[in-house]
């Protein structure tokens, strides 16, 4: 029986809706469908809303099509060409996390629930394995399906198109492109404008039997466009300038799959982070890799990465593991023989005040690895290998300050927003104690249990420092990694900000400090500044407060005693002096130092038995506020 128009068209539409549904899943509504010839189809309208998803909703405003009209009839046209106007589509919102996230921003898993790869590492696993080889069965064999209804040489053409709610609330407009088709290959030519800045350019072939080739480009691109698809680093703003990136594939010798090759600038942005709060930092970034995803989807290889940023350059490489299971990444970054002055010049202005004067000589060596699990940042390592004995200090004018150091000079200790003591580090002040006078016991349980390496290292302990790194990397806030170098720095030239301003400006002067000051000097300054207790400053003061006499006179044990007072000296006054004891426990923490103290041959043996014996010989607690 032969249909009407009417009927015909009825039937295209009804056909039309199923097979949508059928392929893509979800809800497809369709408007007017007006047969125009035997040849030609047009779709007054069409909205896909999938059931679930990155993207929340489709739709085309007009929809041309061009079909073979000896297949018309059979409800199943081969489509020779096309006209979409108008195409959106509208991105699902991302949560900004997998997991749910606890306080302080770490992702927890829900009690009970089995540890598993997460959705996005599912879309990682997922995009690795298309871009690396042939398309699955599945797919390809819906490739080869879709290649069969359109025509050998179709042509179809996409005008005004669009995408709403990218990462950030980005989008892009005024889409155009054409795709062409070949009884095996399928090409994607595609081109529009970001609406915050800046365009997007995409090449892709897709073939029967073949890994997906194409190339990305987008240009002159706002940067906040890379923190918005970022969840943590949206902590950093960036303003100005511009970004380009390109992708490019290409097939690898090594491997028999695809090969990425990405580039990537940033140019004339201003960064605002919160590791230099109160510094703007211009940034210049350029860099260059290849990225080299395995067959089954498991691995991702970064190759050959080749970078530069404000002017200092370098190498990386890396590799993204276990992408099936719980996913891990693994970085080497590496930098060769690059100078001092360079290093200081990529930090943001003023970092370095320019009235220090500061020009620091020689060049670095520096291997550094870091990784771990993607989704459990406590479990990361780190660690580098470093060649730091080139650098010198070439010129410096704060080196005045320094210098002044060898001799007497007066400073202050703000005690509390109404106290200011004023005081001089030398002989005239009664509350200071030269070197030679000061208890060698003291000297020696202030090393042992706040600096182990003090009389080996420049100022800097590598190990302290690698672990209060890896501390600060797993928990995103950790202890200090001080020297008593550097507490003489903090506490004689520095506020007590938490910043990465203020631990360059630290690090640069300790780096000067010991150059100029014996350690002698160094631990004389130090045990003449340490609080030791509420108001109570210096060994002197801190050997007469707790027990009424002069450091010369105090037993190894109460010596011990002083030096384990310097982590928290209040509450620990507050704790135990009051009380004229400690607790159990802390008498086994002073038996600790005492013991390494003897391991490490600042005691000799007949005196680590006496001092073993040894009782603490508290005078009545004052409230503390000086001797």
């Amino acid at each position: 029986m032969l249909l009407s128009r009417g009927g015909l068209e009825g039937q295209l539409r009804q056909r039309l809706v199923q097979e949508l549904e059928g392929r893509l899943g979800g809800h497809v509504e369709l408007g007017e469908l007006h047969l125009v010839s035997s040849e030609e189809l047009v779709l007054e309208a069409l909205v896909w809303t999938p059931a679930g998803g990155p993207i929340a909703r489709a739709s085309v405003e007009r929809l041309e099509l061009r079909v073979d009209a000896a297949t018309l009839l059979d409800g199943e046209p081969v489509i020779e060409g096309a006209k979409v106007v108008s195409p959106h589509l509208e991105m699902a919102a991302a949560a900004e996390a997998d997991e749910p996230v606890a306080d302080g921003g770490e992702t927890v898993a829900e009690e009970g629930a089995a540890a598993g790869p997460s959705r996005g590492t599912e879309a990682l696993r997922t995009a690795v394995a298309l871009t690396a080889k042939p398309l699955p069965d599945d797919l390809d064999g819906q490739l080869a399906r879709l290649l069969a209804r359109l025509s050998p040489d179709g042509v179809y053409r996409i005008e005004g198109g669009g995408i709403v709610g990218l990462p950030g609330g980005h989008g892009l407009a005024e889409l155009d492109g054409t795709i062409l088709t070949s009884s095996e290959n399928l090409s994607i030519d595609l081109a529009g404008v970001l609406d915050s800045g800046g365009t997007v350019s995409l090449a892709l072939d897709l073939s029967v039997g073949l890994p997906p080739s194409g190339r990305l480009d987008v240009q002159g691109a706002s940067a906040s466009l890379l923190t918005s698809a970022l969840p943590r680093a949206r902590q950093i703003r960036l303003e100005g300038g511009a970004a380009d990136l390109t992708l490019t594939s290409r097939p690898d010798g090594r491997t028999g799959s695809v090969l990425w090759t990405a580039t990537l600038a940033l140019v004339g942005v201003t960064a605002h982070t919160p590791a230099f709060p109160d510094l703007p930092w211009p940034i210049e970034t350029r860099h260059r890799l290849e990225i080299a995803p395995d067959a089954e989807g498991e691995r991702v290889d970064l190759r050959d990465w080749r970078w530069s940023f404000n002017g200092v350059s370098g190498t990386s490489s890396g590799k993204v593991l276990q992408l099936s299971q719980q996913p891990e990444i693994r970085l080497v970054v590496g930098l060769d023989a690059v100078p001092y002055t360079d290093l200081i010049r990529a930090l943001p202005p003023g970092t370095i005040p320019d009235e220090w004067g500061i020009y620091m000589g020689g060049t670095l060596d520096l291997t550094l690895r870091f990784g771990g699990p993607l989704q459990d940042r406590s479990a990361w390592d780190l660690g580098w290998k470093g060649d730091w004995s080139r650098a010198s200090l070439q010129g410096m004018q704060i080196g005045e300050s320094i210098l002044r150091l060898r001799d007497n000079f007066p400073y202050t200790i703000v005690v509390d927003e109404e106290t200011v003591l004023h005081r001089t580090m030398g002989p005239s002040d009664p509350h200071f104690i030269g070197h030679r006078l000061i208890n060698a016991d003291i000297i020696s349980a202030v090393v042992v249990s706040e600096d182990a390496s003090f009389y080996k290292h420049h100022g800097f302990d590598e190990r302290e420092l690698r672990e209060a790194l890896l501390q600060n990397v797993r928990e995103g806030e950790g202890r200090g990694a001080s020297t008593i170098t550097q507490q003489v720095v903090k506490n004689l030239f520095l506020s007590g900000e938490r910043t990465l301003t203020r631990k360059v400006r630290e690090a640069v002067l300790t780096f000067s400090l010991e150059q100029v000051l014996d350690k002698g000097r160094i631990m004389e300054i130090y045990l003449n500044l340490a609080e030791f207790g509420p108001g109570i400053y210096g060994v002197r003061d801190a050997a007469h407060h707790y027990f009424g006499t002069s450091s010369g006179r105090l037993n190894t044990m109460e010596c011990v005693f002083i030096a384990t007072l310097l982590p928290s000296p209040v509450r620990y006054h507050d704790y135990y002096h009051p009380k004229g004891g400690v607790s159990s426990r802390w008498d086994e923490h002073m038996h600790q130092v005492l013991d390494r103290m003897h391991s490490q041959t600042y005691l000799v043996d007949h005196r680590y038995e006496v001092a073993r014996t040894q009782l603490l010989r508290f005078v009545p607690c004052d409230g503390g506020h000086g001797p």
